[in-house]
């Protein structure tokens, strides 16, 4: 069985980090770095490697690549990492320019200057590189545009992380001094470089997608469909349950941008089904979408359900439309799978979905599958001491899937009740 660890990705990163540091430490050098006259300098060119490392692997984290999916855990954590070294990573590039003042200035003017245009072309190219992460990483995470606005940011982040390196390449410095570190930094923004490449400039011909065509579309609720696909001639598609895609159409009627479903097929269907709730701009938009529109799949991803191949006792919780993994999870149940109990939060009678299908599983199988609807507007909401009281937590694997505010709160109230981290398993639908 793999457990999580979220961790995982993280100490690779710091690693990486922390080998910039090393080589930097043993270059050959007649100076003292950290007496008091030079400390400055010696920490702003840390920051610059630390900088440049996290830059260079948030290029290679938006790659999709499946092998970032089973090291970070999953692909939402592989974005929530992409998230967080992008601040960091530009938070150590601010600073260090910032610590190189006193080494390389004397008066206001000259201060200016360092932190602007005017100098060397070198120390240009690394201003405009860091000028212009500055502006297009602060559109990115704090003014959140639209979708081709957001991917019209990216494309310009690779001119930036191109100027980057053409600044380590040219400046006078310990990188330049010594081969190991000026091989190690340029080999990693040359693999970031060819990742934005890959995503970005030739991903419409590098990136493998699966053609379907529209099949049907079943209204679910008021606000929820369920859309079904059907593989092209030729074309394969196999899936774990719980797994979830990046699904696109090709119509006039939508926009062709990609957005993450979780499959709500089982893997013996002789369809694919995504189900969407109208939740914001695009999916407001998904019932314009006919059967017969020709649709892309890039995907699967996701390991949320791989420790349900172990035989152990499991609970599911299913928040809002957070239930759509454990649809599919729930249709590959048999005689032989291990007991569930799945409890969906809902907060109405008229919004809950897949109930009919859940009941006809339950009536299969009662010894493998209960199932506990949870209507907030009356019952309140669902806490972990409410499914101890009806499904004992101890020695149980634990799968939630919901909005990301639930997650957390489900998380620190399953510890608080002495559920083992690793037997704690989530997916949070916030792509």
């Amino acid at each position: 069985m793999i457990t999580r660890n979220d961790n995982y990705g993280s100490w690779l990163v710091a690693g990486l980090c922390l080998l910039a540091i090393f080589l930097w430490l043993i270059e050959p050098s007649a100076i003292n770095r950290f007496d008091s006259a030079h400390w400055p300098a010696s920490l702003g060119q840390i920051l610059g490697l630390v900088g440049s490392v996290l830059l260079s692997v948030n290029f290679i984290l938006s790659t999709r690549l499946k092998v970032l999916d089973r090291i970070f855990f999953g692909l939402n954590n592989v974005y929530q990492k992409h998230n967080l070294f992008g601040q960091l990573g530009l938070i150590a590039l601010l600073l260090h320019p910032l610590f190189l003042l006193p080494k390389y200035t004397e008066n206001a003017a000259q201060v200016v200057k360092f932190l602007w245009l005017g100098n060397t072309l070198a120390i240009n190219l690394g201003t405009i590189a860091l000028w212009s992460l500055v502006i297009l990483v602060a559109l990115t995470l704090y003014w959140r545009p639209k979708y081709h606005l957001w991917k019209l940011t990216h494309q310009f982040l690779g001119a930036s992380l191109l100027l980057a390196g053409l600044h380590i390449w040219l400046i006078p410095s310990n990188t330049a001094n010594f081969w190991p570190l000026r091989v190690y930094i340029l080999v990693l923004i040359g693999l970031a470089i060819v990742a934005f490449a890959y995503r970005t400039l030739f991903g419409r011909w590098l990136i493998k997608k699966t053609q379907f065509k529209v099949l049907k579309i079943n209204a679910l609720s008021q606000d929820v469909i369920e859309i079904r696909l059907k593989l092209a001639a030729g074309e394969v598609f196999d899936f774990y349950p719980g797994q979830f895609v990046f699904l696109n159409f090709k119509s006039d009627q939508i926009s062709s941008e990609a957005h993450p479903f979780s499959i709500t097929s089982g893997p013996d269907d002789d369809f694919v089904s995504v189900t969407i709730k109208k939740l914001g701009d695009y999916t407001q938009h998904i019932t314009k979408i006919k059967p017969g529109t020709l649709a892309e799949i890039e995907g699967p991803f996701g390991v949320f359900a791989t420790p349900n191949k172990a035989n152990q006792k499991q609970i599911w919780i299913g928040g809002g439309i957070g239930i759509t993994p454990f649809v599919s999870m729930a249709k590959t149940l048999t005689a032989d799978s291990p007991e569930v109990d799945l409890f969906y939060s809902i907060k109405t009678p008229q919004d809950a979905v897949y109930l009919d299908l859940f009941a006809k599983i339950t009536s299969k199988l009662p010894d493998q599958f209960r199932v506990f609807p949870i209507y907030t507007d009356k019952q309140g909401f669902l806490t972990a001491k409410a499914i101890n009281k009806v499904s004992v937590l101890k020695d149980k694997e634990i799968f939630i899937c919901a909005p990301p505010i639930m997650i957390d709160s489900f998380k620190k109230q399953l510890i608080d009740l002495g559920v083992k981290t690793p037997s704690i398993h989530y997916e949070v639908f916030d792509l």
